[in-house]
């Protein structure tokens, strides 16, 4: 392994200089020049360990001998493997829906594992506990929010640049970074390498979420914090219901695209790129893939694009088919829910049509207006059950031809509730004519 970079004075090189590839599959498929860097090659299977490594030597010099964590996820493997290095006690308290891949992998970093909660709030409310209750004994380790973690992750964009250099012989920067946002440690990390290198004003940064998690999504377009009321995607790791706080700061002075995907597209993209590069990755980290694999039109604006490919330790094959699975599942459930709807629309188009023979005024003007309306209900429906996972927003393709100007979060917010008032006000005024002809036939039986 080549020695990685040190991103300040007295701290070790604790994660790996991960390598910067050429994507020949990719760069196929979107006729443009993909990179991927590969930090799913660090010691605890993810990026994670960059951030953890600066941190967890900054509380080592002040003293600390014990850290302690509450990630169930790929920040409580890299905390355990870092802190094993550094020859650290490690204790990570996780809920009982972490995974036990994740759970034997803390292990193996000789961490002690304790399974409290139903939740990562659970877990963490009780290791902010054993923290206070042992003060001075243990520091906390959160799993994305703190500078000493961001100034970690920033290593990634001095290694890019080394090697976009040496590697390839470029002299300006890649056109874009894609990168998955769950808490925002990573994105924050990514912004603070572009600003000391000066690539702010020349590379635009996408970021990925699954719909279902896209904090920063919702908080991106709306201009504010924003809490999700659950986490909904299968993509776990990605699930903050609120980003790290300083990620808009971050990203207001650059060209940022935030990007949502399906779960289904996630779980296509993991199969896809485990058979383009023999690597298997997390929905977390295929989220910023699948953008790739369904050949989004915001990459041919661009001529370079570099993945970072975060990795994610919490998968083996019998998982990723469980997940497949679950989606299946999820997606039949879905499309029967569908079924019923629109049974139950074709039934109230024909009470209608009775309705008109029995008061005696057959109209077909009218018979095909009320058809109009039954059909704009189903799409209305569909789209929230059976096509959610599969298809993407109505009027997406507008959207992403106003999505680089100058202020296309205010369009994209604009227009997004101007839609939903518009849809929701015809569907209203549809039910509305569909329950009337409804009464007039019971009135008539």
């Amino acid at each position: 392994m080549k020695t990685a970079l040190v991103p300040e004075k007295g701290f070790s090189p604790l994660h790996v200089r991960t390598p910067l590839l050429r994507s020949s599959p990719l760069s196929k498929l979107l006729n443009r020049n993909v990179y991927l860097k590969l930090d799913s090659f660090q010691r605890s299977g993810s990026f994670k360990d960059r951030g953890m490594s600066v941190l967890l030597q900054h509380y080592k010099n002040n003293g600390i001998k014990k850290v302690i964590s509450s990630s169930g996820g790929n920040a409580g493997i890299a905390c355990a493997t870092i802190a094993n290095q550094l020859n650290m006690a490690c204790h990570v308290i996780v809920p009982k829906t972490t995974a036990a891949i994740s759970i034997a992998k803390m292990q193996l970093q000789n961490a002690n594992v304790t399974i409290h909660g139903n939740n990562w709030n659970d877990s963490d409310e009780h290791a902010r506990g054993i923290v206070e209750k042992n003060k001075g004994e243990y520091s906390y380790v959160h799993p994305f929010d703190h500078p000493l973690l961001w100034k970690g992750h920033s290593t990634v964009i001095h290694e890019i640049s080394e090697q976009w250099k040496q590697d390839f012989g470029f002299s300006s920067p890649p056109d874009a970074i894609i990168c998955s946002v769950g808490g925002g440690g990573l994105l924050n990390g990514i912004c603070l390498g572009m600003n000391e290198l000066g690539w702010g004003g020349s590379t635009s940064i996408i970021t990925a979420e699954t719909i279902g998690c896209e904090s920063f999504y919702q908080s991106f377009i709306q201009k504010k914090l924003v809490t999700l009321e659950s986490i909904t995607s299968i993509a776990t790791t990605l699930g903050a219901r609120q980003i790290q706080k300083d990620c808009l700061t971050f990203v207001q002075d650059k060209h940022c695209v935030p990007l949502t995907v399906t779960d289904a597209q996630t779980i296509e993209a993991i199969g896809l790129f485990l058979n383009d590069h023999k690597i298997l990755v997390e929905p977390a980290c295929a989220a910023s893939l699948a953008l790739v694999y369904q050949q989004h039109p915001v990459f041919q604006q661009f001529q370079h694009i570099v993945i970072e490919v975060c990795g994610g330790s919490g998968i083996d094959l019998q998982l990723l088919q469980n997940k497949v699975e679950m989606v299946k599942r999820l997606l039949s459930i879905i499309t029967y829910k569908a079924a019923g709807f629109i049974i139950d629309l074709i039934i109230s188009f024909f009470l209608s049509l009775f309705t008109f023979y029995a008061e005696d005024i057959m109209d077909e003007k009218k018979i095909i207006t009320e058809l109009k309306h039954i059909l704009h209900i189903t799409f209305a429906l569909g789209k929230k059950t059976a096509f959610f996972y599969l298809i993407k927003k109505r009027d997406t393709n507008e959207i992403e031809q106003r999505i680089h100007t100058k202020n296309h979060e205010e369009y994209l917010m604009n227009h997004e509730l101007q839609e939903r008032e518009k849809r929701n006000e015809y569907l209203l005024v549809s039910l509305r004519k569909l329950f009337c002809h409804r009464k007039k036939v019971s009135s008539l039986l």
